[in-house]
């Protein structure tokens, strides 16, 4: 069903195609999550993701650019802060990357 979200969120399922890069804008101040579900791709030109890859963006700035180099799934998450809880977000937009063991099952 339905999830309730306490504050403004994109999810969003993506299919891409080669050589097709896609920008998708997001709300200054957002954090953002990309997750590869399958296959490989370029985040923001200079960071490569495979398949159950996961990168952490800065909240500063306003998009993202995903380029695949062949088909791929990726997902994406990105939400504004919540009043009460901490800033999220790494450092440097689309350099904080790491690897999710069984994507969903695993360790961060």
């Amino acid at each position: 069903g339905p999830a309730e979200t306490y504050t403004p969120m994109n999810v969003w399922d993506l299919r891409l195609s080669a050589g097709k890069p896609v920008d998708l804008a997001q709300p200054e101040g957002w954090s953002t999550l990309v997750v590869v579900l399958d296959g490989t791709v370029l985040l923001n030109g200079d960071t490569v993701l495979r398949a159950a890859d996961m990168a952490t963006l800065s909240s500063a700035g306003s998009g993202v650019t995903i380029e695949a180099n062949g088909d791929a799934k990726v997902l994406l998450l990105a939400g504004s802060r919540w009043a009460g809880r901490g800033r999220a977000g790494g450092e440097g937009r689309g350099r904080c990357a790491g690897r999710m063991e069984g994507v969903w099952g695993g360790v961060v």
